[in-house]
């Protein structure tokens, strides 16, 4: 019998937010700023993950130029105990 051991791991009803962020700069650059550290928090969170317990939400993910964030870090993941959305997830230039 093979049994698999499951990495829980707490979606966004635990109250995790980045929002209130100080960065300074352009518009642009700032919300490509906070992106990029929204990005790094997923991926802290997420990777190895096989059952979130909440949401799986992934939000404002806003890419520039050559800028892309790889969202491979997903793929452990084989239950959600809530909803899932990929939110605002654009490219400007």
């Amino acid at each position: 019998m093979r049994v698999d051991c499951l990495a829980v791991c707490y979606g966004s009803s635990d109250g995790l937010s980045i929002e209130n962020m100080n960065i300074e700069g352009d518009e642009d650059a700032i919300e490509l700023d906070k992106a990029r550290a929204r990005y790094e928090m997923y991926k802290a969170k997420y990777t190895n993950c096989t059952v979130v317990n909440g949401n799986l939400e992934i939000v404002s993910l806003i890419m520039a130029g050559n800028t892309t964030f790889d969202l491979d870090f997903l793929r452990d993941i084989r239950e959600v105990m809530s909803r899932t959305a990929l939110l605002n997830y654009r490219q400007f230039i």
